[in-house]
């Protein structure tokens, strides 16, 4: 999912995966990764817009997050990661 304000200068990515065996590290690379993909469709979103604070990535996800993950994340700095427990605990 890919949503954007008004003005598509703040962009938010997100992918939902309900598995019991997730590959969260890679699903996280693999969301950067189709991001950019959309600098590259031209008018889409502008070149440069994934990065900083104009970008935001989500991952949903029915099983916890494994350390490596929440230390991609952490290292990020833009991204949420919210399991399946999360949703029930705000």
């Amino acid at each position: 999912m890919v949503f954007s304000d008004a003005s598509r200068k703040q962009f938010v990515f997100a992918e939902c995966k309900w598995c019991n065996d997730l590959k969260d590290t890679a699903v996280l690379s693999n969301l950067v990764e189709k991001s950019k993909l959309l600098t590259q469709a031209k008018g889409v979103i502008p070149s440069g817009a994934i990065h900083g604070e104009s970008a935001s990535f989500y991952l949903f996800s029915k099983m916890p997050f494994s350390k490596s993950c929440v230390s991609l994340a952490n290292q990020m700095g833009n991204v949420g990661l919210i399991s399946l427990n999360d949703l029930f605990t705000w």
